[in-house]
């Protein structure tokens, strides 16, 4: 057990030797400041008030897992989904105007794509498997999933999907887009 010193000032490391030499660690408190920046990505950057954000989540206070949007100050909540399937892994596209998630229809994970409010919900491709999580393309025109052991990008247009992995016989876990 440390000494007594040490344990009313967090600040201080003590050592176990017959000679104890008190280290000043830095302030967790103390903060740089930092400077504005533009993102590449923003060309208006502005502060956003939390009612301005939408989050998407799950949650099971139906029996089933469904999915739900709120505001980040913790109004308007919306249920997205109602249903008597498992819904998950939520995820807003590029422009905020779709929303992917998945659906476990007939126990058989499909994506699933919504407008932001729910409404006009259609499974793409329905031939297809989804496991664990999806990720959007910068440009919201594709939807990276892993089905089985491969990679399939899915063209958000036409539903047709391309296995980006065919037959790399490795485990694969899903990957980033570079913005």
């Amino acid at each position: 057990m440390p000494p007594p010193q040490a344990m009313r000032n967090p600040t201080a490391i003590v050592a176990s030797t017959p000679t104890t030499t008190a280290v000043a660690l830095p302030n967790p408190r103390s903060t740089a400041a930092l400077r504005p920046s533009v993102l590449p990505i923003c060309s208006q950057p502005r502060q956003l008030e939390l009612g301005e954000l939408t989050l998407a989540f799950v949650a099971d206070w139906d029996g089933d897992s469904e999915i739900y949007t709120v505001q980040a100050d913790g109004s308007g909540l919306v249920q997205i989904t109602d249903n008597a399937t498992h819904d998950s892994a939520p995820k807003w596209s590029p422009d905020g105007l779709k929303l992917a998630f998945i659906d476990d229809l007939l126990r058989r994970p499909r994506l699933m794509v919504s407008d932001a409010d729910g409404s006009d919900a259609t499974f793409i491709p329905f031939d297809l498997e989804v496991f664990f999580d999806l990720v959007w393309s910068p440009t919201g025109q594709q939807i990276v999933l892993l089905s089985g052991h491969e990679l399939f990008a899915v063209d958000m247009q036409t539903g047709a999907a391309i296995e980006l992995t065919k037959g790399a016989g490795f485990e694969l876990e899903l990957p980033s887009f570079a913005p």
